[in-house]
């Protein structure tokens, strides 16, 4: 009888151990159908949402697409009528250039403007040496023409009197044949020419790859100095230039042109110039 009711013990507890295991599998068996259920969920939405992402994606490139083509077109319409509208509109102005900037090409503004019609006679350009100025070179400049220089900055300025006087007056110094002779500043045009007819205006292109303390101590300075002597000044730059130098331009109340090296910028520069001949005259103060 005893052994009997062991049989029934071990019997209805590996009965009730067998529903334990049971009810354990299909519970895990159901949490794994969940967590399948929500993962497919996810998986779909990702879908979707991607799916979205590339019609987004292919309409956004065929507005690009769209947007490239008609800028093409308005450039080659550009480019067609740029000769015409700029032909002549410059003649019997003198223009006088002035390049500060020892990082980015400005050389094509001389052939923007007598493309336009205009004479060049004088343009400038500072080279490396002003930024290498050595103590011992400010020694003789101060022996060979009496001066009392102390700094790069007073030799700027000495510098900017010179090119500003040959602009107003048409007449070198010495100091200037000084600079030029010894690579400071570099020179294209005709000097004799403007003995008879000074510029009437003048175009400064600076810009740089970082701050630079020379923007007050060159760019402002001789801008000052041509607005003093009633010579317009009027700034451009590239549009790729890292840091610019107009908004400090504009602190003196000149006109200026961030997009010099595009069709559009140098239409700009012809027009505001065409609009300024009022200033045009020989008779410089």
């Amino acid at each position: 009888m005893v052994i009997n009711m062991r049989y029934y013990v071990i019997t209805i507890a590996s009965i009730f151990l067998a529903l334990g295991i049971g009810i354990f599998i299909g519970f895990n068996m159901d949490s794994d159908d969940l967590y399948l259920s929500q993962q497919q969920i996810i998986v779909d939405a990702l879908e979707e949402k991607f799916s979205q992402l590339n019609m987004e994606k292919e309409n956004f490139t065929k507005q690009i697409e769209e947007l490239m083509v008609e800028n093409q077109r308005n450039t080659s319409f550009i480019e067609k009528v740029y000769t015409e509208v700029t032909n002549n509109r410059l003649y019997g102005l003198n223009i006088g250039i002035i390049i500060t900037s020892k990082d980015y090409y400005y050389h094509d503004i001389r052939t923007t403007l007598e493309a336009s019609g205009a004479n060049v006679p004088i343009e400038f350009l500072f080279t490396e040496r002003i930024y290498n100025i050595e103590y011992e070179e400010i020694l003789e400049l101060n022996s060979a023409f009496n001066l009392s220089l102390k700094d790069e900055d007073d030799v700027l300025e000495v510098i900017n009197d010179s090119i500003v006087y040959l602009l107003t007056f048409g007449i070198s110094n010495e100091k200037l044949d000084y600079f030029i002779r010894n690579n400071f500043i570099q020179i294209k045009g005709n000097l004799l020419t403007l003995e008879s007819s000074p510029v009437d205006y003048v175009v400064i292109a600076g810009g740089g790859l970082n701050p630079n303390k020379r923007i007050e101590t060159l760019d402002l300075d001789i801008i000052r100095k041509c607005l003093k002597n009633y010579i317009p000044v009027v700034g451009v730059e590239r549009q790729d230039v890292q840091y610019s130098y107009l908004p400090h331009y504009e602190g003196l109340n000149i006109s200026t042109i961030d997009n010099i090296n595009t069709t559009m910028g140098r239409i700009s520069l012809i027009f505001h110039l065409e609009n300024e001949r009022p200033f045009m005259t020989s008779d410089h103060e």
